[in-house]
């Protein structure tokens, strides 16, 4: 609780310029779109093709109840199991997070894995190679060189192990939030040109962008569309198809949530904001 307060109260003093307001653009469930296309799991690409609840699938999975049944705090457990595995954890820490058993996490890794198979496969495949090559590769090619697995400590080959994963991950997610980074700045640049205006990137953090768009009307409605045509523009350069800078044909289509606003910390969101065509 105390965490989200200072949160709150640090990004409630973040206002744009005068004249301007912010739009910030996130992209959604990143690192998990990056397992799929990575490992090719199925179960999870058809939930990102069908625009399912991943954690949602997940959580039926793990309790063996029908998606449409599943329970808020069951959810949570398909959440934090997802981003756990992701991480590079295992049942000792899903335990201490959740609060259970050792025995009910392995369990929930078990049924994880059971129901990802290729998710498994990957994590085991990923090892291996990390450990005979002594280095992990993004999905666009950069390497992170690992002396985890040739040191004589057990606890440190295990770490290896760990990070194996989830450097692929999270760097295969920052390959692609880099390569957004580039994107957007071109669109903006094309966009200021259309439109005879200035806009800034003011602060881009993991997978997250926040723009500051100056109000040029006065009129609500007005400025709705303006924003609108400049959300339009950023999604097409962000949600750009994998598939195409890599040899996969199975990579979900990325897929960026917009929120907009005069303060950072309250944001209101892209559907609730403007109006409709």
């Amino acid at each position: 609780v105390k965490k989200k307060k200072i949160r709150t109260a640090v990004r409630e003093v973040f206002i744009p310029r005068e004249g301007y307001m912010f739009v910030e653009g996130d992209y959604s469930q990143m690192e998990l779109m990056v397992l799929a296309g990575a490992s090719g799991e199925p179960e999870m690409l058809k939930a990102f093709r069908d625009g399912e609840d991943i954690h949602e699938k997940t959580a039926a999975f793990i309790f063996d109840v029908p998606s449409g049944q599943v329970t808020e705090a069951q959810r949570q457990v398909g959440k934090t199991t997802n981003f756990r595995f992701v991480y590079g954890g295992g049942p000792g820490g899903l335990a201490a997070q959740l609060g259970i058993s050792l025995e009910q996490a392995y369990q929930i890794y078990s049924a994880y894995r059971k129901a990802y198979k290729m998710v498994d496969k990957y994590a085991e495949r990923s090892a291996r190679e990390a450990s005979t090559r002594g280095y992990i590769e993004t999905l666009f090619g950069r390497r992170r060189y690992m002396d985890e697995f040739t040191a004589d400590d057990s606890k440190a080959r295990a770490k290896g192990r760990r990070l194996s994963i989830n450097l692929q991950i999270q760097g295969g997610a920052a390959d692609i939030a880099k390569i957004g980074l580039i994107r957007q700045d071109q669109a903006s640049r094309h966009f200021d040109e259309k439109f005879k205006c200035k806009t800034y990137l003011c602060n881009f953090a993991h997978d997250s962008f926040l723009w500051e768009l100056p109000v040029i009307f006065r009129d609500q409605g007005k400025q709705a569309r303006f924003v609108k045509k400049f959300i339009e523009v950023m999604r097409n350069a962000l949600c750009f198809d994998v598939s195409d800078l890599i040899e996969t044909d199975q990579f979900p289509q990325l897929k960026v949530d917009f929120k907009m606003g005069m303060n950072y910390h309250f944001m209101a969101k892209e559907e609730d904001w403007l109006e409709p065509s």
